[in-house]
């Protein structure tokens, strides 16, 4: 019959299902029967050699090979932060020294400008996030805050060029690619640069026309630091610079293609963060001119603009000299130029006030430095949760 090979087929099928599931002595033709119908449920016998494929040998020898680069490349980056945090609070120390005479210092002063600093910084840190997300990036809040304020001991290794590599590897995950990191950490800070110096240039212009006047090289420089920290932050120039970046690198070219999604109004709400910080900053500047105490007559809350316009464009034109860690030594020169020279202009106690801008100079220093290494050091034990999801970004 022409079913007779199917009824066969169907009647070994079940013998071999008998045998493998009940049967407890089965027949050698039975056993033969279920290894040929069977062959992937046989068991490799215990003695049996294991050959390892060269691949599986490679891997683990690669990884190995990965993280103790890693770590020595961590150990090698705190080294740098730590030495370059060294060299600035020792040089404010020594300036400390040189212009102290005796002046009475009032502690809470210190503390209270030391926190609004820190908390002034807080802007900058939401325009970060609000940046990554413009370039088509999902990172979570507290992570990219807490990269930016990490990445500000960045800036004390000559160079700055640490500022972006701890952002980016910070910040970096399944939500959140290196490119548009680093992007974000250029697009913030330029930004920032840019809305302090055109704030202090437009104030210096506005209040006191014959200090530029006297002092035209802190106009130029502020000028030239607004047009060229703002100009690469233009989307059409962003994009245009990022065309240019896919062609030097094609390998990189679809990731740096997804970053072309900057607008104005992204740019906007930097702007607004940025001009934040700054005021936040003049505040902090005047509370240490207020721990001096040197008499409410001196410093009164409307000399609160001076103070801005003062550090705005201290800490612009010191971004000037990158090789500078933290712009150390030129920021301290453009707020003695601006005391000395505007603030204290035809005082009869050129004394005095050259102490008070030494001093107040650094003393700012100090409150910063200290603000930034302590909300990093808690920010940094302080670890995010695990960002996933369902498609990893490339």
């Amino acid at each position: 019959m022409t079913t007779a090979p199917a009824d066969s087929e169907k009647s070994n099928i079940q013998t071999n299902f008998h045998v493998v599931s009940t049967s407890a002595q089965p027949s050698p033709c039975s056993v033969e029967a279920t290894i040929t119908v069977e062959p992937s449920a046989a068991v490799p016998s215990a003695t049996a050699p294991t050959v390892q494929s060269s691949n599986e040998a490679v891997i683990p020898k690669r990884r190995s090979r990965r993280t103790r680069w890693m770590m020595w490349m961590k150990l090698a980056i705190m080294l740098l932060i730590a030495g370059g945090l060294y060299l600035a609070v020792r040089k404010s120390l020594h300036l400390l020294d040189e212009n102290d005479h005796g002046w009475n210092f009032q502690p809470w002063w210190l503390i209270s400008a030391t926190f609004v600093y820190t908390l002034s910084l807080f802007p900058s840190g939401l325009f970060y996030w609000l940046g990554m997300r413009g370039l088509g990036q999902h990172p979570s809040l507290y992570r990219s805050v807490r990269s930016y304020y990490i990445g500000h001991l960045g800036k004390y290794v000559p160079g700055k060029a640490m500022v972006p590599v701890l952002r980016a590897a910070l910040v970096c995950g399944p939500r959140v690619t290196t490119a548009a990191a680093v992007a974000a950490v250029f697009l913030e800070t330029l930004t920032w640069i840019a809305s302090g110096a055109f704030w202090g240039v437009a104030y210096l212009i506005i209040a006191y026309r014959s200090a530029w006047q006297t002092q035209p090289w802190l106009l130029f420089a502020a000028v030239g630091v607004v047009v060229g920290a703002a100009l690469p932050t233009l989307p059409p120039v962003f994009r245009f610079a990022l065309t240019l970046l896919q062609k030097c690198f094609p390998r990189k070219a679809e990731s740096l293609s997804s970053l072309k999604r900057l607008n104005f109004r992204t740019l906007g709400l930097g702007w607004i963060c940025s001009s934040v910080v700054w005021w936040g900053m003049g505040a902090a500047y005047w509370l240490v001119l207020r721990s001096m105490n040197v008499g409410i007559d001196y410093f009164p809350i409307s000399t609160l603009p001076f103070c801005m316009m003062t550090i705005s464009l201290a800490i612009s034109i010191s971004f000037l000299i990158l090789p500078l860690p933290g712009g150390l030594g030129l920021r301290e020169t453009v707020i003695y130029a601006l005391m000395t020279t505007v603030f204290f202009a035809g005082t009869t106690e050129p004394e005095i006030a050259r102490s008070i801008a030494a001093l107040s100079a650094v003393l700012f220093r100090l409150i910063s430095l200290g603000g930034e290494v302590g909300v990093s050091v808690i920010l940094y034990l302080i670890r995010p949760p695990r960002e996933t999801m369902d498609e990893t970004i490339r």
